[in-house]
């Protein structure tokens, strides 16, 4: 069964809003290709230009091949339009599924206030660092076909990454680079799929591993010209490690390294490999690196806050993406709709709609914390990190990213609950908190 969108309404790296300090700096500052980030007030540019139709909601329990609007406006959709209109968000949208089945979908506000795109479920939007568990799904392919081993070298594919160096917790370097050492063991696949390699972000690492970065060019996202993941590892692999392999837990550039590696050893590109492997297979049609041009008009801006309070476009913001650096870690765009089919197939233990992708026991393990060794737990008490997700101590599971977009996937009630904004800073005026709370209500009801 593949999602009916014509009775739907038309419509990238950041964690929730209660983890560690330093994990949170990452939701400040915007990576786009070729964007700039500093924005300025415009004259007339205020927060809404018009008032865009809200969604149509849904009746409860509908099945998503059939769902049908309801009667009456449904309390998530007054939130997000009351949210709109107070000039919180420019726009949002939610979709809540139990067991297949549509509890609520509701959108409002501005896709793309200068085209009068709306937000809705078929919108283009970046989703960051929701890409990663797409990557993490595609490595344990491999894995189950024996092309990859969960504790083996990735030098092993990737030469580059031999005898890498960790940065001494003193440095003393000078402009040349930081003091480092040789690291006490390799990089292996389950240490870039759990976030215990030693890689960073540069734009939120300030210290020496950061500025390593910064100096020979590494990126955290897509730029311009015909720079590659590839050329990316192996600047990464000049730069050193935060420290020794498997020692701490830090969110970086592990999940990039793990997409190249999927590339080499399965001997396609990584948006080759997403698209035959898993968004051909499950029906997602609308997700991947680069929008085509014929559906250019469905992407979604992001925005940001001037120091006026106005909201205003991050300026390239609505780019199609890139055709060249396929980053595993954040260069998806995708809509409610597709990414919820990725989802129910992680729901599904693997399975959606009789496709297979990974078997239930792949999937049992990639949600168990790899991370419980570690204190304080790098996300916070009741969390734990396995291999590619965020895991919660009641079994629930799933990630964010940093322009507003969240999904959680919950096998004890057997629903997927996805958040999508396109705004930096993410979470505004708490909107995140206020879904989980709306979202548990329309669970514990069976719908709106």
């Amino acid at each position: 069964m593949i999602f009916t969108v014509s009775m739907i309404p038309a419509m990238a790296p950041g964690p929730p809003p209660n983890t560690p300090a330093p994990f949170r700096r990452m939701s400040r500052i915007p990576v786009f290709a070729g964007a700039a980030l500093l924005v300025l007030a415009a004259p007339g540019c205020s927060n809404a230009q018009g008032t865009p139709p809200a969604s149509a909601p849904f009746h409860a329990s509908a099945p998503v091949s059939a769902v049908s609007a309801a009667a009456a406006p449904s309390r998530i959709t007054e939130e997000w339009q009351a949210r709109v209109d107070r000039g919180e968000v420019m726009g949002v949208v939610s979709l809540i599924l139990r067991d297949g089945e549509v509890l609520s979908a509701d959108s409002a506000g501005w896709a793309h206030r200068d085209r009068g795109l709306p937000m809705g479920l078929r919108t283009r939007v970046r989703i960051a660092s929701m890409t990663k568990p797409v990557t993490s799904v595609a490595a344990m392919i491999l894995v189950e076909e024996g092309v990859l081993e969960l504790d083996a070298p990735a030098a092993r594919w990737i030469p580059a990454l031999e005898g890498l160096e960790v940065v001494e917790p003193n440095p003393t370097g000078d402009e040349a680079g930081p003091a480092t050492r040789s690291a006490s063991g390799p990089v292996t696949v389950r240490h870039l799929l759990t976030h215990r390699a030693g890689f960073a972000y540069g734009f939120i690492d300030r210290g020496p591993v950061g500025d390593a970065y910064r100096r020979l060019g590494v990126r955290d996202a897509a730029g311009p010209g015909e720079f590659t993941m590839a050329d990316n590892v192996a600047r990464l692999a000049e730069a050193p490690l935060s420290f020794d392999p498997g020692a701490r837990w830090q969110y970086g550039l592990s999940t990039d390294v793990l997409g190249h590696l999927v590339e080499v050893a399965s001997g396609q590109d990584l948006e080759s490999f997403f698209r035959t492997r898993i968004f051909g297979p499950l029906g997602m049609d609308a997700t991947g690196f680069l929008v085509q041009q014929e559906h250019a008009g469905e992407i979604a801006a992001t925005y940001t806050r001037t120091p006026g309070g106005d909201l205003v476009m991050v300026p390239g913001s609505d780019a199609r993406g890139s055709a060249v650096f396929y980053s595993g870690g954040a260069g998806l765009a995708s809509t409610a709709l597709d990414y919820a089919r990725f989802a129910r197939m992680l729901l599904g233990g693997g399975e959606l709609e009789g496709v297979r992708i990974l078997r239930p026991e792949t999937v049992a393990a990639m949600t168990t914390s790899e991370t419980d060794d570690l204190a304080p737990p790098p996300l916070g008490p009741g969390r734990g990190f396995g291999l590619g997700f965020r895991v919660e101590a009641g079994g629930a599971f799933g990630w964010d990213g940093i322009y507003g977009t969240s999904f959680e996937v919950d096998p004890a009630s057997g629903t997927v609950r996805m958040l999508l904004t396109q705004q930096v800073p993410r979470n505004p005026a708490g909107i995140e908190g206020a879904f989980r709370r709306l979202a548990d209500e329309v669970v514990q009801n069976g719908g709106n």
